[in-house]
């Protein structure tokens, strides 16, 4: 990691332990980009490809809400997606703020959120600068909430937005998380998907992803054995990626 890197990332846990109180709600799961991607566990995995050697493949994310004095909280997180597994082309590691908005009329939600993100060798490096916007209150099925009652069933969560990004100029984007939660005798099964697509330079060839993750959970919180799934191009050098890996998980 270059100086400027280690130097932004102390800056950012410096802050954060500056704000944090007994109020604060800390999230850990596989990303921090949404309450779905923060439902999918934290994993670390092992593949072995062709009698080779074992590799790492390492998804987590971190998320903090501190709460602002009445107005909307401000949410700080840091995620990583990387391992052995992966090129430096292919980790993506990033930092974001974040602030959600609700809205009666008409029944949207709104997110205005900052972030930096880099690829595994510092050489691709985006500031961005955006808003998205979800649906609230809509009369369909699952949509934000669970089908089920006691968080079981399925739900699901379209995102819209668009950002200002350093040396990339416009990026838009659309997002879907999808969530399915079944309780079992003594554990639960859970499934979620998250897609998202880019419009970039004109076009959204080549700037879609993909990532999902099937879990076995013990407990609401805690450990998990996970299966997950990553294809496609995403930020910020929208490398072609395709993989699959079993292993152990953590959400909290």
């Amino acid at each position: 990691m270059s100086p400027l890197a280690s130097v932004a990332s102390i800056a950012f846990f410096a802050s954060l332990a500056s704000v944090a109180s007994a109020q604060t709600r800390w999230s850990i799961g596989h990303s921090y980009s949404s309450i779905g991607a923060l439902r999918q566990p934290a994993t670390m995995t092992g593949i072995k490809v062709n009698g080779g050697p074992w590799l790492s493949k390492i998804d987590a994310g971190v998320l903090a809400r501190l709460p602002t004095g009445g107005g909307p909280a401000l949410e700080l997180g840091m995620r990583a997606s990387t391992g052995s597994s992966r090129s430096r082309a292919e980790r993506v590691y990033g930092v974001i703020a974040r602030t959600n908005w609700s809205f009666p009329r008409p029944a949207i939600g709104l997110a205005l959120q900052a972030e930096y993100e880099a690829d595994g060798g510092l050489d691709v490096k985006r500031a961005s600068a955006g808003a998205e916007i979800t649906p609230l209150g809509w009369a369909a099925a699952g949509l934000g909430r669970f089908t089920g009652g006691n968080a079981t069933g399925f739900r699901w969560r379209p995102w819209l937005g668009a950002a200002i990004v350093s040396e990339d100029g416009f990026r838009g984007q659309a997002r879907i998380e999808a969530l399915l939660r079944v309780p079992m005798s003594s554990w639960t099964i859970e499934g979620g998907i998250e897609a998202t697509s880019w419009y970039l330079n004109g076009g959204v060839n080549g700037t879609s992803w993909l990532d999902a993750s099937l879990s076995l959970e013990l407990r609401p919180q805690g450990p998990t054995l996970t299966l997950s799934a990553e294809e496609g191009r995403r930020p910020p050098r929208f490398v072609r990626t395709s993989r699959a890996a079993v292993g152990v998980g953590f959400r909290l």
